[in-house]
């Protein structure tokens, strides 16, 4: 039985050629492109109808063992600085945390104690979670290797924010959902759509260009 995003019945060489998407890219880009006054005031740019002091924007986050160093210094990083606009009555976040991999015990150690840090310490709502790679199609997982190249062609990332979404309809409308986020899900869960045939890191930027054409 096909999981969702399974695409193995469409062979992987049917997929768009490159060039040829980068045609389609252009030709998109050449009708949808306009221009933007940013000093104008726009309701698609205005921020929340509430109070500044209302505000809890979420941030979400995801990092693997290899990247541990940085991702748990950003974490602190985030509950510096939660901390500073909340004390200044500006607006309080919360954070979402997914770990890619199961840790070591002394990984998950430190990680435990930051999440705990986040949540006592600064008082910043931290939930940590591990991101489930097996409810995802194979390509679409990493491979913990250190001499592997796969990154699951990042549409992990989409899944994420997506599941985010469907949990709390802060930051984002429905009409912005509809329009950019659903497809954005929905190009992610097919290869062909989110790593055409031919792409890679040195010409393709995976979940950042689908959502560059999605949102032109």
């Amino acid at each position: 039985m096909a999981s969702v995003g399974d695409d193995s019945d469409q062979p992987y060489d049917r997929a768009l050629p490159f060039s040829e998407l980068n045609r389609v890219i252009d030709v998109v880009m050449a009708e949808s492109l306009r221009v933007v006054n940013l000093d104008e005031e726009s309701p698609d740019r205005s921020p929340p109808n509430l109070p500044r002091e209302k505000w809890r924007p979420t941030i979400i986050t995801a990092f693997s063992g290899n990247h541990f160093p940085v991702g748990s210094l950003l974490l602190r990083s985030l509950a510096k600085a939660g901390k500073e606009a909340a004390d200044a009555g500006m607006f309080n976040i919360s954070v979402v945390v997914y770990s890619m991999e199961e840790f070591n015990s002394t990984l998950r150690g430190i990680f435990d104690c930051v999440v705990r840090e986040m949540n006592e310490v600064y008082h910043i709502p931290t939930e940590a979670r591990v991101f489930n790679f097996s409810a995802v199609p194979e390509w679409m997982r990493l491979d913990p290797l250190p001499t592997s190249n796969s990154t699951g062609e990042y549409a992990w990332k989409v899944l994420i924010i997506h599941q985010n979404c469907d949990a709390s309809s802060v930051g984002i409308t429905l009409e912005k959902y509809e329009k950019v986020m659903r497809p954005w899900y929905e190009c992610s869960n097919t290869r062909q759509c989110i790593a055409p045939g031919g792409s890679s890191r040195a010409n393709h930027r995976q979940d950042q260009s689908a959502l560059t054409i999605i949102s032109a």
